[in-house]
């Protein structure tokens, strides 16, 4: 198992008192994390990401419906010529 950072989420045992207690879990690597500007950090270097990806996303979207027209251009042009 890997976190969001593509690194080796550690399997960690719970250990506090509990139903829980003895159950095992991938834990996050980096925890515990006590500089919350840390954390906002690496919410910032995600969302800007998944921006990156999503403009990445819309692009090949453009890409995909351009050569569906011309696609289309051909298989009339084809289609016109098979007429004949």
């Amino acid at each position: 198992m890997v976190c969001y950072h593509n690194e080796l989420a550690p399997l960690r045992v719970v250990r506090h008192p509990g139903p829980n207690m003895g159950k095992r879990f991938y834990g996050y690597p980096y925890w515990p994390c006590n500089d919350i500007r840390d954390l906002k950090y690496q919410l910032l270097e995600k969302e800007c990401i998944i921006s990156e990806l999503q403009h990445e996303n819309d692009m090949l979207r453009a890409v995909v419906g351009n050569l569906k027209k011309k696609f289309s251009q051909k298989q009339d042009v084809v289609d016109e010529l098979s007429m004949r």
